[in-house]
C-alpha cells in the first residue's frame, strides 16, 4: 500500500539517513544546498 503523497512547497531534496531512509524536503536551492553540506559532513 503506497502513502498519499503530502502537498508541499518543497522542491529539492536529499538524503538525511540512509539507515532510516529519511530524507529532507527544501523549498529553496539555498536550503538544499545546507542539507547537502550537512549530509557531506558526516
Amino acid at each position: 500500500m503506497l502513502n498519499e503523497p503530502k502537498i508541499s512547497d518543497a522542491l529539492y531534496y536529499v538524503v538525511d539517513d540512509v539507515e532510516l531512509a529519511s530524507h529532507v524536503f527544501s523549498p529553496t536551492l539555498e536550503e538544499h544546498n545546507k542539507a547537502v553540506a550537512r549530509y557531506r559532513s558526516r
